[in-house]
């Protein structure tokens, strides 16, 4: 039997939950200036320089793999964490959270097409859109943007495959496969009812660990992020269920329209809480 060759024809690379500003997530190695002040990446601490080697490693991969679209979903900047007064930010400026996130997104995005959706209240701004900014100043440089809001419905060109996809689809830490498996009951008695169309991949973050639910007729995939261990409600409750994962999904169809899922997923360093001796 001869070897099987795979031609592909879309392949996705899919982020969420950068969380750029604050020094428990990725930043990267360029200054970063605003009217606020200046970001300077000497500052970045151990934790802060593991995670950027993933990210490089991330660029790399996206590379090799002929990446043509990358989906955002979300959570790209961390805020101001207004509910502890900035407390844990590298910056409270939004406009410097932009550019650390553009620092790490420019080369990512760069001549691809790229699809944007809102992150979660907490780390937008009360005021203004962050992540429709963020969408409208990469266009400068990748091939398309588009930019979606709460949530994108798209019937993926050159295949048969349909994606919705948002930042979040479950809060739940617990039993997180159950939900979303939940999920996709609800979503097949809808589409029988003719309410939705059929969907292949159900794509979201938030929750910055990795999970992938494989029906045979459909694909749920929560995304990983890139920000280490913080206190969930400033609680030490759960600390073991609540280490996250760092990475991102490479999402292959090839050209017979079969799907691969190829996760990149890490162990996140401890910044918050790094061992020390006593």
């Amino acid at each position: 039997m001869g070897r099987i060759t795979i031609d592909t024809a879309r392949v996705l690379g899919v982020f969420a939950d950068v969380h750029a500003g604050t020094y428990l997530a990725v930043a990267g190695e360029n200054r970063v200036k605003t009217h606020g002040g200046l970001y300077d990446p000497r500052m970045r601490n151990e934790g802060q320089l593991e995670i950027y080697g993933r990210w490089a490693q991330a660029l790399e991969v996206c590379d090799e793999f002929d990446v043509d679209t990358v989906l955002l979903l979300g959570d790209l900047t961390d805020g101001t964490n207004r509910v502890e007064s900035g407390y844990g930010q590298i910056s409270t400026d939004l406009e410097m959270q932009k550019d650390m996130a553009l620092d790490l997104l420019k080369p990512l995005c760069e001549d691809r097409v790229v699809h944007v959706t809102n992150g979660s209240i907490y780390h937008e701004s009360m005021d203004t859109k962050i992540h429709r900014q963020i969408a409208h100043r990469l266009e400068d440089g990748a091939e398309e943007v588009h930019f979606h809001g709460f949530a994108a419905s798209l019937d993926l060109k050159g295949t048969d495959k349909n994606f919705i996809f948002g930042h979040e689809w479950t809060s739940a830490m617990l039993y997180t496969a159950t939900m979303l498996d939940r999920e996709h009951i609800y979503m097949k008695y809808a589409e029988a009812l003719g309410k939705i169309p059929h969907f292949d991949y159900a794509l979201g973050g938030h929750l910055h660990k990795f999970y992938h639910i494989d029906t045979g007729f459909m694909h749920l995939i929560c995304v990983p992020g890139w920000k280490s261990w913080y206190p969930y409600k400033g609680k030490l409750r759960l600390y073991g269920r609540m280490q996250p994962d760092i990475g991102f999904v490479i999402i292959i169809i090839d050209d017979k329209n079969r799907s691969y899922v190829k996760p990149f997923v890490w162990n996140a360093p401890h910044i918050l809480d790094e061992m020390k001796e006593g």
